[in-house]
C-alpha cells in the first residue's frame, strides 16, 4: 500500500491523540491538539498537542506519566501505520525524526521520573495504546477530520 496524503493525515492524527489522550488520563490538562498543513505544498507537515507540562515540583509519578506520554504519540503513530500496511523503514525513520523533540522533552526531564528508563517509558507507552486503541482510533478518525480538536474532547 502507497503513503497516501490522507493517510499521513491519519497517521500524523494517531500520533497527537497518542499524546493528547495519555496525557488527559495522567490528568494533564490539554488544550487542544492541531493538524497543520504546509501552505507552500498543502500538505501535512505537522501537528502539536498543547498541554501544560507538570510542575518541576510534581511528584516522579506524574513525571513518569509524562514519560509515557511523550512516547505514547511515536508508538502510536508506528502502530497505524504498521496496521494500514505502509510502515517501511523509510515511513519509520522519518516518524522517529518528527518524534525528536519528544525524544528531547524526554531527556530533558529524566531526571525527575524517579529513574524511569527509555525502554520503561516506551513499554508503557505500548501497554497505553493496546489498551486504548479503539478509543484512540475514533479520536484520530475526528482529528483528521476536523484537523483540530479540543483537550475537553479526549
Amino acid at each position: 500500500m502507497e503513503l497516501t496524503d490522507d493517510i499521513d493525515t491519519l497517521g500524523v492524527a494517531f500520533h497527537e491523540v497518542g499524546h493528547g489522550l495519555a496525557a488527559s488520563k495522567a490528568s494533564l490538562a490539554v488544550k487542544r491538539l492541531r493538524i497543520e498543513r504546509s501552505w507552500w505544498t498543502g500538505k501535512v507537515s505537522c501537528g502539536y498537542t498543547l498541554l501544560n507540562p507538570p510542575t518541576p515540583d510534581a511528584p516522579a509519578t506524574v513525571w513518569q506519566a509524562y514519560s509515557v506520554m511523550l512516547f505514547a504519540g511515536q508508538t502510536a503513530q508506528l502502530r497505524f501505520y504498521d496496521q494500514a500496511g505502509v510502515l517501511t523503514p523509510t515511513v519509520q525513520a522519518n516518524v522517529e525524526r518528527g518524534s525528536a523533540s519528544d525524544f528531547q522533552f524526554w531527556l530533558d526531564d529524566r531526571a525527575r521520573t524517579g529513574g524511569m528508563t527509555e525502554t520503561n517509558a516506551r513499554r508503557s507507552a505500548q501497554a497505553f495504546c493496546d489498551q486504548h486503541w479503539p478509543r484512540m482510533t475514533q479520536l484520530a478518525e475526528r482529528l483528521a477530520a476536523r484537523m483540530q480538536l479540543a483537550g475537553s474532547a479526549l
